[in-house]
């Protein structure tokens, strides 16, 4: 009789160990899915606000930006055509 609880508490064990440990690792990759998710949010949130905050700067150094490619360009072009 002792032979069959010995071999029936480690039957258990065997079965339930796996298990909760299968559990665990579904656990900790739902988690890390999560995680990520909330870090890919939080990234689109800051690069939102970075670009309303810097969009006046920014759109006045591409104005200049693209005056003086135009002016370039058009230098460029008139100087190699004479």
């Amino acid at each position: 009789m002792l032979n069959f609880k010995k071999s029936l508490h480690s039957k258990i064990i065997i079965i339930i160990v796996p298990i909760f440990a299968f559990i665990i690792c579904i656990h900790f990759v739902i988690q890390i899915f999560q995680t990520s998710k909330q870090f890919q949010e939080e990234f689109d949130k800051t690069i939102i606000n970075s670009m309303t905050l810097l969009s006046s700067a920014l759109s006045n150094y591409l104005n200049n930006i693209e005056k003086q490619g135009l002016t370039s360009s058009s230098k460029g072009f008139f100087l190699t055509n004479r």
